[in-house]
């Protein structure tokens, strides 16, 4: 049997806040998500910014996770160049000044995806929708994956779990109604 490919996953900091051990289904479809990746061994992708973004909201819960993670070596800190931050090219990306101040909001995941796997996990579904909208004027978008764990599709978690594929509806080259 060959083995699962480890998947390298940008996982936003709201991720991390709803992620606790509450019943509540958001808060439990976090924590799923983020036991199967590390139950998998795949590698949670942070830059200094998303890093000092968990460290203001995650959960009790996400913070024991995360130490589990860098003890594991499933964490990979990376480095954006100045020159790869795609903050500065928003006003090519054909948006509205609201979408353009929704986007700069997350550019920073889409700069860490776009240097590692290519996966991002938010429950920010608005900016995935914008990044959509993005992705018609820049096609280095359409190759990104956007899921959202808290929505509670099994899916991402079969996914992750290498239990399926990803589905097409979560490519940001995908346009939903916004």
């Amino acid at each position: 049997m060959t083995p699962k490919k480890k998947l390298m996953l940008v996982i936003d900091a709201d991720i991390a806040h709803s992620a606790g051990e509450s019943d509540h289904p958001v808060s439990g479809n976090c924590r799923n998500f983020l036991e199967a990746v590390r139950e998998n061994g795949h590698k949670l992708i942070m830059t200094k910014e998303i890093r000092d973004e968990w460290n203001r909201h995650q959960s009790n819960y996400s913070t024991r996770w995360r130490a589990l993670m860098v003890s594991r070596k499933q964490v990979n800190m990376i480095r954006i160049g100045k020159n790869e931050k795609t903050e500065s090219d928003l006003p090519n990306w054909g948006l509205t000044d609201k979408q353009e101040r929704i986007a700069l909001k997350d550019c920073h995941l889409i700069d860490a995806a776009l240097k590692s796997g290519k996966i991002v996990a938010s429950g920010d579904n608005t900016a995935r929708d914008v990044f959509s909208v993005a992705s018609e004027n820049k096609t280095m978008l359409k190759s990104l994956i956007w899921v959202n764990p808290k929505d509670g599709e099994t899916e991402i978690t079969n996914w992750i779990k290498g239990l399926g594929n990803p589905q097409k509806k979560w490519s940001l080259s995908v346009r939903r109604s916004i």
